[in-house]
């Protein structure tokens, strides 16, 4: 008789640990239009991100100082397109006055004024790497973090690590 209530308590036990969780936390509903859109559409909307908006409409994705490939389906691919993608990235954008916009415009102008010249020119190519990597990509990461949690320790596209406190709206030792 011990085994059988054993077994009766076991079984109740595993059908009951076996239940499926529903799928109604999968349907979640954004709050505001933003939830709905793109990064790149977010940060173009955005009105206090036009000047890192024009920068990543003109620099062209590279993976290394080497890379030749920005390229996608035969055109040019810059971080807006990229952005446009469903894939998973964060960005902090910066808020336009925060820093040296001009520094970074200035070395896109350079570069075109060398690429229109010579499309294989390397000085153009390490002009657009220097935009990327110092810039864009220092305020890009991969995949999803939580906007709740205390200090994440989050690495950027260029590899920089940064570290991002969501509760105290602190990202690397500057407030958000």
């Amino acid at each position: 008789l011990s085994n059988m209530v054993k077994g009766a308590f076991l079984g109740a036990l595993l059908l009951l640990g076996a239940t499926s969780c529903s799928d109604d936390h999968f349907d979640v509903i954004p709050e505001s239009a933003s939830g709905a859109q793109t990064l790149w559409e977010n940060i173009q909307s955005n009105g206090e991100t036009n000047d890192m908006a024009a920068i990543m409409r003109r620099t062209i994705v590279m993976k290394s100082e080497t890379d030749r490939q920005g390229y996608r389906n035969g055109e040019m691919l810059t971080y807006d397109k990229l952005l446009s993608d469903p894939q998973a990235y964060t960005v902090w954008a910066p808020k336009d006055g925060t820093y040296d916009a001009s520094y970074y415009t200035n070395l896109l102008d350079q570069r075109d004024a060398a690429l229109a010249a010579d499309a294989t020119d390397r000085d153009a190519w390490a002009l657009n790497w220097a935009v990327a990597n110092q810039f864009v990509l220092n305020h890009i990461a991969r995949f999803n973090y939580e906007g709740v949690r205390e200090r994440q320790k989050v690495r950027m596209l260029n590899s920089k690590v940064s570290y991002y406190d969501a509760s105290n709206n602190i990202f690397n030792t500057v407030a958000m």
